[in-house]
C-alpha cells in the first residue's frame, strides 16, 4: 500500500498531479498537497481521487507514477 496526495494547484491545463507521498521527490509544497489516502494502486488513488472530487481532473506524476502520467 502507498500513500497518495494531489497538488491543490493545477497545471496550465487545469489537471491536478497525484503523487505517492512517501516515494516522490516532487510533492507540492505540504500546504498544498490534499490527501487521498492509501491505495494499493495508482488505478485506486485515481478512483478515489475521481469519485470524490469529480470536479477535478487528475493525472500520475511523471516521476513516481510514470506508468498513469498522460502528460
Amino acid at each position: 500500500m502507498a500513500r497518495y496526495i494531489f497538488s491543490k494547484n493545477p497545471d496550465s491545463k487545469g489537471v491536478y498531479e497525484i503523487h505517492k507521498k512517501h516515494e516522490c521527490d516532487h510533492l507540492p509544497n505540504l500546504k498544498d498537497q490534499i490527501k487521498l489516502g492509501d491505495s494499493s494502486s495508482y488505478s485506486n488513488a485515481l478512483f478515489d481521487a475521481e469519485r470524490n472530487f469529480p470536479d477535478k481532473k487528475f493525472d500520475g506524476c511523471k516521476y513516481c507514477c510514470l506508468e498513469c502520467n498522460n502528460n
